[in-house]
């Protein structure tokens, strides 16, 4: 037995043996198996808020105020219909894409970790393909490059909220998790804030939007702890196949709570987005506002509503 394959299996076994501990323990790291010292658990805090905080402010420039612009500019289409295909297409990419990427991620053994090099992926595919919305006239050119951002925007999330169970003490994974959802809170009325900005001026807009994206997940994963290498993890033996299962929801004798809280949640949504992505149209066309005043009134109504 080569010396370099005796030392992956050390480490195999320490990192079972550090699963285990956290398992007992909440205070535990399931990376490590030590609680966290306060300057890593401040880098994991920090590393979630701006996450969340980048990467909402920059779709919130574009799904808020400058697409629904950019859908004007497009010859031989009628905006209302076009909002409502091209978010039926994104919710399908976003979909696909999380569940898609979360599993990628669990079976990737890179030395720069399962998660880190999904998100800078996901970073850059983002960002690019959240610029080239804005810079196309064609309405199929332009779902398909919006989808494209939706698939790199969940190929940051999964992997960066998959983090959570991997490298953070369940005793404060919902601190963690409050974190992020409170930076993807404050960076929607202000991604909504700096679209008003741009909205007679939308390509530069777009690439602003593409930047905080892409700076999104770089930055996160800068600020982060290094994650330690997954080379010595056991290959995935699953097939094609079984990634598909994976895919397929529980059965429903067995989880009433999910399906309860799915319910929910998509009755929610489909209420509140009715409104929400219509809402520059409804200031136009029937308060009869101008563009410039449009774009306060979705900043100051973004901001109440947040």
């Amino acid at each position: 037995m080569s010396e370099a394959i005796a030392s992956k299996e050390e480490r195999l076994a320490a990192y079972n043996a550090n699963v285990a501990a956290a398992e007992k323990d909440p205070r535990l790291s399931p990376e490590t198996g030590k609680p966290l010292d306060k300057v890593t658990m401040f880098r994991f805090g920090a590393g979630f808020i701006v996450f969340g905080l980048l990467w909402m402010s920059g779709l919130g420039i574009v799904s808020a105020v400058l697409l629904p612009m950019h859908y004007k500019t497009i010859p031989g289409v009628n905006p209302d219909a076009l909002v409502g295909v091209v978010n039926a297409f994104t919710a399908v990419a976003s979909l696909v894409a999380n569940l898609m990427f979360g599993n990628f991620s669990d079976r990737s053994r890179s030395r720069f970790g399962r998660r880190t090099p999904w998100i800078l992926f996901g970073a850059v595919l983002g960002g690019v393909m959240l610029f080239l919305t804005g810079t196309t006239h064609n309405a199929v050119l332009l779902t398909i490059f919006y989808c494209g951002c939706m698939f790199g925007l969940n190929c940051m999330i999964a992997p960066l909220v998959a983090i959570l169970s991997d490298r953070v003490p369940s005793g404060i994974r919902g601190t963690m998790s409050a974190f992020y959802g409170a930076g993807s809170t404050i960076g929607a009325p202000i991604g909504t804030m700096l679209g008003a900005l741009f909205i007679e001026n939308l390509v530069p807009g777009f690439a602003v939007a593409g930047v905080l994206m892409f700076l999104g997940g770089v930055v996160a994963v800068i600020i982060l702890p290094k994650e330690q290498s997954a080379d010595f993890l056991p290959k995935d033996e699953g097939s094609f196949k079984d990634i598909l299962v994976s895919f397929r929801p529980p059965k429903f004798s067995t989880a009433h709570d999910f399906y309860k809280a799915f319910a929910g949640r998509f009755c929610m949504l489909i209420s509140y987005q009715m409104i929400n992505v219509y809402q520059l149209y409804i200031i136009q066309n029937y308060i009869g506002q101008s563009v410039k005043e449009s774009a306060v009134t979705v900043s100051v109504v973004s901001m109440i509503m947040r």
